[in-house]
């Protein structure tokens, strides 16, 4: 995986847009196709082991053009590893991924870290992906000067406009999560694949990534694959909810998530559909009636 939060996978990729009620709408289809996973095992050899394990087992998922899909499941269930496989950064062991059949995909990953290069400054990391995406729409190069013009612009408009020339170590945890964001969104991608971007977050900061983030979706519209342990947080942000069983992950359900549009990250919880929807969840990973913590483990 390239530290610049940007993979190039041989499917094809996702677009999206946005409506007033809920992403994916099929009147955006023309920005993109879907995301299909289709009967998707995963298998791996670790040292000391006679057979290979299978981590993930004939798992099939679609994510609409525009969609936001979370994926959660119990620890060890294989949600990581299912997302590093759409990504192509793990090979499948069957099944296939495409993306509206196009035969490539520009997607954005975004890590649990913010995988920011620690020698540059905030928008020397940014400008690392302009300049990838650039070379691979135009097969060209950008000056110095327009590089720098376009990571300042890009990181106003994520509210850094003053922190451009600072380096990761002089930045706080939602400020270095807001640059790993900006990071991803200039490589253009057509789809965000993201391993529980905002756990290292303290509750506050989460917060207000969470609601930058949503925003920032209704802007851009980007499709987005979510893997996360908080089924509170997957409830409030998505379209849908995949349940994953323990390992090797199995699909066991996939819930619709009827909550309207545009959503607060943290108020949403307070929707009268909300907590019905969250039981659901946890119905399905077989936990007992009542359950209120929002950790999947």
């Amino acid at each position: 995986m390239s530290v610049t939060n940007a993979t190039h996978r041989s499917a094809g990729t996702p677009a999206a847009s946005q409506t007033a009620t809920r992403r994916g709408d099929p009147a955006d289809a023309s920005r993109g196709g879907a995301l299909v996973v289709s009967g998707v095992s995963v298998k791996y050899q670790s040292q000391g082991d006679e057979q290979p394990v299978l981590a993930v087992d004939d798992v099939s998922l679609e994510a609409a053009p525009g969609e936001f899909v979370a994926i959660v499941g119990p620890s060890g269930c294989g949600k990581s590893t299912l997302l590093k496989a759409v990504a192509g950064l793990l090979p499948t062991s069957s099944g296939s991924v495409s993306f509206g059949g196009e035969t490539q995909a520009r997607l954005g990953f975004v890590f649990q870290s913010d995988a920011l290069l620690p020698w540059k400054t905030a928008a020397e990391n940014v400008e690392i992906a302009i300049k990838m995406s650039f070379r691979q729409v135009s097969k060209g190069r950008l000056s110095k000067a327009k590089l720098q013009e376009k990571a300042i612009e890009l990181l106003e408009q994520f509210g850094l406009g003053e922190s451009t020339h600072k380096y990761p170590a002089q930045l706080s945890g939602g400020m270095r999560k807001r640059v790993a964001l900006a990071r991803a969104v200039a490589y253009e991608p057509s789809a965000f694949l993201m391993d529980e971007p905002f756990s290292a977050l303290d509750a506050q900061t989460r917060i207000r990534v969470g609601n930058f983030f949503l925003r920032m979706l209704e802007d851009l519209g980007q499709t987005v694959l979510f893997v996360t342990h908080d089924i509170e947080e997957a409830v409030a942000m998505a379209d849908r909810v995949i349940v994953l069983s323990k390992g090797p992950g199995r699909v066991i359900e996939t819930i619709n998530v009827t909550i309207p549009r545009p959503r607060d990250y943290h108020d949403t919880r307070f929707h009268p559909l909300f907590k019905d929807l969250q039981q659901r969840v946890w119905d399905s990973l077989g936990y007992s009636q009542g359950a209120t913590s929002g950790d999947g483990e």
